[in-house]
C-alpha cells in the first residue's frame, strides 16, 4: 500500500499505492496523534490527518490538523500519474505549483502561483485570480544509454544549476550529482536497491561550507511496504519512523515516529477508512 520508488517517501508526495487504494476502494483515511515519553503511557491529542482519494486511487487531497490550523494539500493528476497540480492553503494564504512533463515524464517546467483574492473557503481551492509569482524550466540533455544532463532555468531564463542522473543496466538511478552554476553547493547522492528493486539507501554528501553527510535506509516486507525509515547525519541517527499495516487486508495502520533525542515517540493511528460504495 505504500510505495517508495526514489527513497522520498514522508517528503511531500503522495506516497499511497493507487493500485491498491483502488481494489479496496477506499475513498479516505483519517487518523489521530498521540505521544508517548519513556516510562509514559500514550497521550491523545487534538491532531489529525486526513488523505482522500479517487476512484482510480489517486490521493487528490490531505488534511494536516495542527495546532488549531488545519493544512490542506490537493493534487491533480494526467493520464500517466504524474502530478500536474499541487495546491496548498493555510492560515497565510493559498498557493499552488503547475507541473509540465517530457515523454519521459521529467518536469521540463513548473509556475509557482499564489492567489489574490482574500477571505476564500479553504476547502474550495478557487484560484482564479492567482498569479505567477516564480516559473523554472529545465533542459535535458542526452548522455549515453539512459543516463542525460539536466540543466535549471530560473525566471530570468539564466541556468542556475547543472545535475547530472546515472542509471544502471535496470534503469535504476544509481547517482545524482547536483551543482549551482557558479561551482558552489555540490551534492552526490548515490542509491542502492535491494534484490528486489527497492531503494535500500540513500546517501548524500554535500561540500559547501564544509562537508555534510546524510544517509536514509529502509527496510520492507514481502509484500513491498515500507516497514521503516532511519535517517542519519554524519553517522548519528536523527529521525526513525516505522510503518505498521493491518494483518490480512494490509492497509496501512499507524505511522510511528522517534525523533533524535530518542526518549519520545509520534503516534498516527489510522482507525477510521471510509469506502466508496
Amino acid at each position: 500500500m505504500v510505495l517508495n520508488p526514489q527513497g522520498d517517501i514522508l517528503e511531500g508526495k503522495p506516497f499511497f499505492n493507487p493500485e491498491v487504494v483502488k481494489q479496496f476502494k477506499v475513498k479516505s483515511i483519517r487518523g489521530h496523534y498521540a505521544t508517548k515519553f519513556d516510562m509514559d503511557i500514550i497521550r491523545p491529542n487534538a491532531d489529525a490527518y486526513v488523505y482522500e482519494f479517487d476512484r482510480l486511487g489517486q490521493m487528490v487531497r490531505e488534511y494536516k490538523i495542527h495546532m488549531g490550523d488545519t493544512l490542506i494539500s490537493s493534487f491533480q493528476y494526467d493520464y500517466k500519474g504524474n502530478i500536474t497540480l499541487h495546491r496548498e492553503s493555510n492560515k497565510f494564504g493559498y498557493h499552488e505549483t503547475r507541473y509540465f512533463y517530457d515523454d519521459r515524464n521529467r518536469v521540463t517546467r513548473l509556475e509557482i502561483r499564489r492567489d489574490q483574492k482574500e477571505h476564500l473557503n479553504k476547502l474550495s481551492f478557487e484560484l482564479d485570480e492567482s498569479k505567477i509569482i516564480a516559473e523554472e524550466r529545465f533542459e535535458y540533455i542526452p548522455l549515453d544509454g539512459m543516463n542525460y544532463k539536466k540543466l535549471c532555468y530560473n525566471g530570468a531564463n539564466r541556468v542556475y544549476r547543472i545535475e547530472f542522473f546515472y542509471f544502471n543496466d535496470k534503469a535504476q538511478l544509481i547517482k545524482k550529482e547536483s551543482a549551482l552554476h557558479n561551482g558552489s553547493g555540490r551534492v552526490e547522492t548515490n542509491y542502492i536497491y535491494t534484490k528486489k528493486g527497492k531503494v535500500e539507501t540513500v546517501k548524500s554528501i554535500a561540500v559547501g561550507s564544509g562537508r555534510h553527510e546524510k544517509l536514509k535506509k529502509f527496510e520492507y516486507d514481502q509484500q513491498g511496504n515500507v516497514l521503516s525509515r532511519k535517517i542519519y547525519r554524519s553517522d548519528k541517527i536523527i529521525s526513525e519512523e516505522q510503518f505498521v499495516f493491518h494483518e490480512g487486508s494490509g492497509l496501512l495502520k499507524a505511522i510511528i515516529s522517534r525523533g533524535s533525542e530518542g526518549n519520545m515517540l509520534t503516534i498516527l493511528q489510522f482507525s477510521n477508512y471510509q469506502y466508496f460504495k
